[in-house]
């Protein structure tokens, strides 16, 4: 893996009408891809809303992130930060890793952000979530 690295990070919301295994199934698809695929990241979830960064290829997270903004499972997508990484990746040990989180304000919060902004506040989530490898 590169220290050269792009970063995307995206909130959206559990669709109505998603399956109730929807988020499992999408950490075990994300995890398999990934895997094969140099990218590394983290998906956030608290019972509606999704905070997810990604780490990896250029070219494999451009694609990547089309095929999930198209994913029926969600809704709202919005793309918060999309570009170069900064420093070295931050889950280069987890294909994907996840976080279950009670309160749902930090997300919101996030929602309204974007660009450096938003990752700054995402960096300062970081610390506070209890990590599922």
């Amino acid at each position: 893996m590169s220290n050269d690295f792009y970063c995307i990070l995206y909130c959206s919301q559990l669709a109505p009408s998603a399956p109730f295994n929807a988020v499992p199934d999408i950490i075990r698809t994300a995890r398999r891809f990934n895997a094969s695929n140099d990218v590394t990241g983290i998906l956030v979830f608290d019972g509606v809303n999704f905070l997810q960064h990604l780490e990896g290829p250029d070219i494999i997270l451009v694609e990547l992130i089309t095929r999930i903004a198209r994913d029926s499972r969600h809704v709202n997508f919005r793309l918060q930060y999309q570009g170069r990484g900064f420093g070295k990746r931050r889950f280069r040990s987890w294909s994907m890793a996840y976080a279950h989180i009670e309160d749902d304000e930090p997300l919101k919060t996030i929602q309204r952000l974007e660009g450096r902004e938003a990752m700054m506040h995402f960096s300062e989530l970081v610390p506070s979530l209890e990590i599922a490898p």
